[in-house]
């Protein structure tokens, strides 16, 4: 970039990483203090798609972008109007223009047992969602969560329970589903008497609540987190304690799925 013109609004264009972004590889880098130490009175970024300003001699700005592209992206994106005065004196205007955003919506649904009890708890989850949003279109990755007798049964009929959430949006314009996860569990961490066989069950339940099966299977989640990058070893847990219950959770959420794909079929109201 040429020096700045005295006696005039200098003004940087540039696309760059700037000092980084752990969800970006570096682009052009360059230290803001480098960009404030030239000369020019504002500087517009691009390549980051979160805002960010920088205030210091300069004004040096990364806008973002003004439609979120997917659920990564998923807090308030926008433009900046800057105006600058005969003085140089800097003004910011943040503005909102995404017409879609995308949310992360847990729908907690314990006390459904049936697909009717799903999609009234579907509805009031998105009827919330559709009151407060400020867009018009919502895209949601559903999380549905809870503990009820039912949770295998979900489990087994996944495609219904999709189908189901699908049919809870058409009482909301502009709502629409990108995924669904079904995290429900069984009451207590107990697998028996969920379904399948209630043999089975009972077989399943007593392999879990034995202390040598707590420990492989926790030996197995601390072996799993030991192989992920540093930043994400605590997914499973902080400490011996925390990894013991994850691998609890996981062994029986495990088994609930196990004994619903081994159920009877049965017709879900």
């Amino acid at each position: 970039y040429k020096a700045p013109i005295p006696d005039a609004i200098n003004v940087g264009l540039m696309h760059t990483s700037l000092d980084g972004s752990p969800d970006h590889d570096p682009y052009a880098p360059v230290r803001a203090h480098d960009l404030d130490q030239h000369g020019f009175d504002y500087w517009a970024l691009g390549h980051i798609h979160k805002r960010a300003v920088h205030q210091q001699s300069a004004t040096i700005v990364m806008p973002g972008i003004p439609q979120g592209r997917h659920i990564n992206e998923n807090d308030a994106r926008s433009v900046t109007l800057a105006s600058i005065a005969s003085n140089g004196e800097v003004t910011l205007e943040e503005r909102h223009l995404a017409v879609a955003t995308f949310l992360r919506v847990t729908v907690e649904a314990g006390d459904a047992e049936t697909l009717d009890d799903l999609r009234n708890a579907l509805e009031a989850a998105f009827r919330q969602q559709r009151a407060d949003a400020d867009v018009d279109h919502l895209i949601l990755r559903i999380r549905i969560a809870g503990k009820t007798s039912a949770a295998w049964r979900f489990q087994r009929d996944a495609d219904l329970v999709r189908e189901t959430a699908q049919q809870a949006t058409s009482s909301f314009a502009g709502v629409w589903i990108e995924s669904v996860e079904i995290a429900l569990k069984a009451p207590a961490d107990d697998v028996a008497g969920v379904g399948a066989t209630v043999e089975l069950a009972d077989d399943f339940a007593a392999v879990l609540a034995t202390p040598e099966f707590a420990e492989e299977a926790a030996a197995l989640i601390a072996d799993i987190a030991r192989r992920l990058p540093a930043e994400t070893r605590d997914a499973f847990g902080v400490d011996a304690e925390a990894i013991a219950a994850t691998a609890k959770d996981i062994a029986n959420q495990g088994a609930i799925e196990a004994l619903a794909r081994l159920a009877d079929p049965e017709a879900m109201g």
